[in-house]
C-alpha cells in the first residue's frame, strides 16, 4: 500500500501539491486576501521583482539546460534549438530598428504567455490522473481540455479589446516604444462574448468536475481538482469578477492590483516548472543534487536574459533604453523561445517523458552523458557570467526601489542623482529617472538643473513627459514661451492626447497674446483629462479671453 501511495506522487504530497498543484498559490491568495495592504507594505511591488527573477530565471535556464547540455538533445529538439533560434535571433535585431515589427513580436508574447501557462497546468493535471491510473471518459477528457481553452480566450478578450478589461497582467510590461497592439474588439461585440465564454467557462469546468468524481474517489483527484482551481484563479475568474464588479474587496481579484497578483502567479509558474524539471533530471540522471540544478538553471537564466540587454543597451550597439523598449523586447524573444521549445520537450505522449513523468515504476535511466573539457568550460564560462548577470539584474531593482522611488518619496534629488548614475554604469539607463529628476528641480525653481535632466532623459528616448517638463522649464521659469511652446508641440507629436502638454500649450498660447489657439488646446486638454481643475481655470481664462471686446493684454499664467 505504502509502495501504491508513492506512485501518486513525484516528490510526495506536499511539495507535490504546493509546487506542482499551485496550493502555494492558494495560500498567497488568502494572504493577499486578508492582509494585502500589509504584504504590499512590506514587500513592493518595485520589489518583488527579487523574487519574481529567483524562480522565473532558474525556469528560463532548466528549459536551456535540458535542450543544449547534451549533443543527443540538441539534434532531437533541432528545430526550437538551432533554426527558431537563429529566426528569433534575426527578428529580435531587425525589431531594435523597427516599431511595427518590434511591436508584433510584444504581442506575440503577451498573446502566446497565457496559452503557456494554462497548457502546463493542463498537463500537470492530466498527468497525475495517469500517473495513478485512473482512466477518464473521452467526454470528461474533451470538458477537462474545454475548461482550460475558454479560460484562455477570457483573457484574450481581456487582452484584445477595444478598451483593457483591467489591465490584466502580463501586458501591464512598460516600454514607450514598443506595445502591444490589441485586437481593437469593439466594447459591445467584446462585452457579449465573455458573456458567453465566461458561462461556458463555468459549465465546461462544472462538467468536467461531475465527470472526473465519477471516475475516482475525491482523494485520488486531488491534484487534478487543484489544478482546474489553481487555472481558474489565475485566468478565468480574475477576468469575469474584473468585468462584472463582482466581489471587487477581494484584493488578488481587483483590478487596482492586478499587475501585483500576476506576479505571485508568475512565481507559482515558475516553481511549478522547476518542481517537475528537477523530478526529471533526477529521474533521467539520477543526480539528487536539487541545488546544483538551481544554481546552474538560476545562473544560465540570468546570462540569456541579461547578457543580450547589455549588449544592445544605448551606448554599445543598441539604441533603445531598457525602460523604453529593451527590456520588453527581451522578454519577448526569450519567452518566446523558451515557449516553443518547451511545446518540444514536454509531451507526455513522447515515450521517454512519458517513461519518466508517468511510470514511475521505470526507474533511473543513468543517461548522465559525459562532456569534453571545452564543453564544460563553456558552459562554466557561461555560468560565471550568469552569476554576474544576476548580480546586476537584482542590483538595477534594488537601486530603482531604493536609490529612485524612496528616495523620490522624500525628495533627496542627490540619491535619485546618484541612483541614475549606478544604474547608467549598469547598462540600464534610462528616460524616466532623469524626467524625475528633471520634475524634482522644477519643484525647487532649479531651471539649470531641470532643464539638463529633461534633456538628458530626451537624448536616451524622447517621451511625452520630458517635453512638456522642457518647455515648462523653458516658458514658467525662463519666460521663453515661444520655445516652451516648440517643446509642447514636440511633446503632442509623440501622443496627441497627453493632457499636460495640451494644458501647458494652451498656457503658452495665452502668455503669446493667442487666446484663440489656447482655447482650442484648452478643450482638448478637457477631453482628454476631465474634472482636471487647473485646466478648468486656464480654459475659462481662454474663453473670457477670446469673448467680444475682452482686453487682448497678457496676464500672468493659472
Amino acid at each position: 500500500m505504502a509502495k501504491e501511495r508513492s506512485r501518486d506522487w513525484l516528490f510526495g504530497p506536499a511539495p507535490d501539491l504546493l509546487l506542482g498543484c499551485g496550493g502555494g498559490y492558494l495560500l498567497v491568495f488568502g494572504l493577499l486576501a486578508l492582509q494585502g495592504a500589509t504584504i504590499r507594505a512590506w514587500l513592493p511591488l518595485a520589489l518583488i521583482p527579487l523574487l519574481v527573477n529567483s524562480l522565473l530565471l532558474p525556469h528560463y535556464g532548466a528549459t536551456l539546460i535540458r535542450v543544449y547540455e547534451n549533443r543527443s538533445d540538441r539534434r532531437a529538439y533541432a528545430f526550437g534549438a538551432v533554426w527558431m533560434t537563429l529566426l528569433l535571433a534575426g527578428v529580435f535585431v531587425a525589431s531594435l530598428y523597427s516599431v511595427v515589427l518590434g511591436s508584433l513580436l510584444v504581442t506575440v508574447y503577451l498573446t502566446w504567455s497565457p496559452w503557456h501557462y494554462s497548457w502546463q497546468n493542463y498537463g500537470i493535471a492530466v498527468l497525475f490522473l495517469r500517473r495513478r491510473g485512473i482512466a477518464i471518459s473521452g467526454a470528461a477528457d474533451r470538458l477537462l481540455r474545454l475548461s482550460f481553452h475558454l479560460g484562455l480566450w477570457l483573457v484574450w478578450l481581456a487582452l484584445h479589446g477595444e478598451t483593457s478589461l483591467g489591465n490584466y497582467a502580463p501586458d501591464a510590461v512598460r516600454g514607450d516604444a514598443l506595445r502591444l497592439l490589441p485586437l481593437g474588439i469593439p466594447a459591445g461585440p467584446r462585452d457579449a462574448a465573455v458573456v458567453v465564454v465566461g458561462i461556458a467557462y463555468l459549465c465546461a469546468t462544472a462538467g468536467a468536475l461531475a465527470l472526473l468524481l465519477r471516475s475516482a474517489p475525491w482523494r485520488r483527484l486531488i491534484p487534478t481538482l487543484l489544478m482546474l482551481l489553481t487555472q481558474g484563479l489565475w485566468f478565468g475568474i480574475p477576468v469575469l469578477v474584473r468585468h462584472f464588479g463582482w466581489f471587487s474587496s477581494i484584493e488578488p481579484l481587483s483590478i487596482e492590483h492586478a499587475t501585483y497578483t500576476f506576479m505571485w502567479i508568475a512565481m507559482g509558474h515558475g516553481a511549478q516548472y522547476l518542481w517537475v524539471s528537477a523530478y526529471f533530471f533526477n529521474s533521467r540522471d539520477g543526480d539528487r543534487r536539487y541545488g546544483r540544478f538551481f544554481f546552474r538553471s538560476l545562473a544560465i537564466g540570468a546570462a540569456a536574459w541579461t547578457l543580450p540587454a547589455l549588449a544592445f543597451a544605448p551606448g554599445l550597439i543598441g539604441s533603445i533604453p531598457f525602460e523604453a523598449g529593451l527590456g520588453l523586447l527581451v522578454a519577448s524573444v526569450v519567452n518566446i523561445h523558451h515557449f516553443i521549445i518547451d511545446g518540444e520537450i514536454w509531451k507526455l505522449r513522447s515515450k521517454p517523458i512519458a517513461k519518466i513523468l508517468v511510470q514511475p515504476d521505470s526507474g533511473s535511466s543513468g543517461a548522465q552523458t559525459g562532456h569534453s573539457s571545452f564543453h564544460r568550460f563553456g558552459w562554466g564560462i557561461l555560468t560565471a557570467a550568469g552569476i554576474v548577470a544576476y548580480a546586476i539584474t537584482m542590483t538595477e531593482t534594488v537601486e530603482r526601489e531604493v536609490g529612485v522611488e524612496r528616495a523620490l518619496s522624500r525628495g533627496d534629488i542627490e540619491r535619485v542623482e546618484q541612483a541614475a548614475t549606478r544604474l547608467a554604469w549598469l547598462g540600464f539607463d534610462g528616460p524616466e529617472v532623469h524626467t524625475k529628476i528633471g520634475s524634482m528641480a522644477v519643484d525647487r525653481n532649479d531651471a539649470r538643473r531641470a532643464a539638463r535632466a529633461f534633456e538628458r532623459s530626451l537624448e536616451l528616448w524622447p517621451t511625452p513627459a520630458a517635453w512638456t517638463g522642457l518647455g515648462y522649464v523653458r516658458g514658467r521659469l525662463r519666460g521663453d514661451w515661444s520655445s516652451a511652446l516648440a517643446a509642447f508641440r514636440a511633446a503632442l507629436d509623440l501622443d496627441a492626447r497627453y493632457a499636460e502638454a495640451l494644458f501647458h500649450s494652451g498656457v503658452a498660447y495665452l502668455e503669446l497674446g493667442l487666446p484663440e489657439r489656447a482655447l482650442e488646446q484648452l478643450q482638448a486638454a478637457e477631453r482628454a483629462s476631465p474634472g482636471s481643475e487647473k485646466i478648468r481655470r486656464a480654459a475659462a481664462r481662454a474663453r473670457a479671453a477670446t469673448a467680444p471686446g475682452a482686453p487682448t493684454s497678457r496676464g500672468p499664467p493659472p
